[in-house]
């Protein structure tokens, strides 16, 4: 009855790697909330806000970083043994209660399933439609905004104007433009145009994706959230 969460859940380190990435992810956050307070106060240059944003970005995008001392998982290789993984995750959270929930779940034979195994099996299900989730909202934004703008008219090279927006954004990825609201006065023009084009040369429509695709990925951390609302700022 359980073998796909034999398969998948016992036989992939997919699980244990997202659970790593956002762990690890969590505690580089808290670390960069703490220094931005400072960074705020010292009037720090604006190379020094995305270096700091930077380090929990990339920890929760990238699922191998770096080797150091300690490490919140590690995959110690076994043997192939029948009814068992190749491998056994161990989790090192400093959370005892986490760490061997998630691996008493891991030594269960193949041929059995207990509570633990099922509910870890049912969070990772829930994280994978959230995600999904997240995902087509996006896309669905992206055409609604996509539609709003077909009316828009250029006005400068990568600069266009459009009725009814509220604020001018920079859209794209590949080839962005700068969208403007209809009627700004010539000074209004050059200063908001000075503005976007500043995010341009930092390159925060990159930036702005991948806290995105962070965001969607660890959609179930709180703090995930926290830190998309402040790096925007």
């Amino acid at each position: 009855m359980f073998e796909w969460i034999d398969r998948f859940f016992l036989s992939s380190s997919l699980p244990y790697l997202l659970l790593s990435m956002t762990l690890t992810g969590t505690y580089v956050m808290v670390a960069v909330l703490l220094l931005r307070f400072l960074f705020l106060k010292a009037k720090a240059p604006a190379w020094a806000r995305y270096a700091l944003w930077a380090a929990p970005l990339f920890r929760l995008l990238c699922p191998y970083a770096p080797a150091v001392g300690w490490s919140p998982v590690a995959l110690p290789s076994q043997p192939v043994v029948e009814g068992k993984m190749a491998y056994t995750p161990v989790l090192q959270t400093g959370f005892s209660l986490l760490d061997q929930t998630v691996q008493t779940a891991t030594e269960i034979p193949a041929s059995s399933a207990n509570p633990s195994q099922i509910l870890f099996a049912l969070f990772f299900l829930l994280w994978a439609l959230g995600v999904a989730a997240q995902l087509g909202y996006g896309i669905w934004q992206h055409f609604a905004l996509r539609r709003r703008l077909a009316t828009a008219t250029l006005g400068g090279k990568r600069v266009y104007e459009c009725q009814g927006l509220s604020t001018a954004f920079v859209r794209g990825l590949i080839r962005p433009r700068i969208y403007l609201p209809l009627g700004l006065s010539e000074e209004q023009r050059r200063l908001v145009l000075l503005h976007e084009r500043a995010h341009l040369r930092h390159l925060d429509p990159l930036w702005r994706f991948f806290a995105w695709m962070a965001r969607c990925i660890h959609w179930i951390n709180p703090l995930v959230w926290i830190a998309f609302r402040l790096s925007g700022q």
